[in-house]
């Protein structure tokens, strides 16, 4: 074998080693690439079932009717004595072309922002016997919500209670 000969083998076996590390690991990482897209696509999958599961618990979302009959007919004794219910529905109603709502963690402009509200998105306003559950803070009304964020909101923005 010539020096030229020798010289490209060398060059071959360091290009196969350096395609080698860049392909299977960082120095230092301990994680292939292969490893790292697996665990990466399950993420994807992972926060896809999600975001489907949040979706479908949405009031609306399901595709089976409600039953709007109940099995057994009520009588005066068993309305009377049923639970008051514990919230009814109302709209968004920021009366600005889409507009949105700032649900917030606890009542009060000063709390964080938890999520947002479409105008006229339907919502569920939480009730406390049979009242709703509404909070002053610095001269201002505020709403619990349940759904679909749950959360404080302004009650001048909640409109048609039912």
């Amino acid at each position: 074998m010539n020096t030229d000969q020798l010289k490209q083998i060398l060059q071959d076996q360091r290009s196969r080693r350096l395609a080698k590390k860049s392909t299977t690991s960082h120095p230092g990482k301990g994680m292939s690439w292969k490893t790292f897209l697996t665990l990466l696509g399950v993420a994807l999958i992972s926060i896809g079932v999600f975001i489907v599961m949040i979706y479908l618990s949405k009031p609306g979302a399901s595709s089976t009717p409600a039953p709007e009959t109940a099995i057994y007919p009520a009588t005066a004794a068993s309305s009377a004595m049923a639970p008051a219910p514990t919230s009814t529905q109302a709209k968004v109603c920021t009366h600005i072309p889409n507009g949105r709502l700032h649900v917030r963690f606890t009542p009060g402009e000063g709390s964080e922002v938890r999520g947002y509200l479409a105008e006229s998105e339907n919502v569920q306003v939480a009730l406390n016997n049979g009242q709703l559950e509404s909070q002053i803070v610095k001269g201002e009304s505020w709403l619990r919500l349940l759904s679909p964020v749950e959360g404080w909101a302004d009650a001048r923005y909640i409109c048609g209670l039912h």
